[in-house]
């Protein structure tokens, strides 16, 4: 069986955490007093703000500030998700930083074959249809 890596725009993840919001249509009341029934008015289709944690690996520390310019090259655009083969798309990057990097004692495989894991935190909202 093949790997499958969880992906966020063109980088891919080892894990990344599951807490992506689905858009949804979002309604106001408009209902007046006295009158029977209800009465809404569509908003449009958003999401609720959501954060992602990722991990990644990579060769070095210079890889690190690499990767990191990268990921904030993402900010203000919209990407595809993809989190154990499922794709969400249409998804703003707010706002992305690495929140640490360790160096692992023997390195084997990964997604970049690297010597140091990345953990990333994501903040994240639906943009479009």
């Amino acid at each position: 069986m093949a790997i499958t890596w969880d992906q966020i725009g063109a980088y891919y993840f080892h894990k990344l955490s599951r807490r992506v919001s689905p858009a949804a249509t979002e309604v106001e009341d408009v209902t007046r007093r006295a009158v029977s029934g209800i009465a809404v008015r569509s908003l449009g289709t958003r999401g609720d703000e959501f954060e992602l944690t990722g991990s990644t690996d990579v060769a070095d520390t210079t890889a690190v500030a690499a990767l990191y310019l990268g990921y904030k090259a993402l900010q203000g655009t919209l990407v595809a998700i993809v989190i154990d083969g499922v794709t969400f798309s249409n998804y703003l990057v707010i706002g992305v930083e690495i929140t640490d990097w360790n160096l692992v004692a023997t390195p084997v495989g990964g997604i970049n074959g690297g010597a140091y894991v990345v953990e990333s935190q994501w903040k994240m909202r639906y943009g479009s249809t």
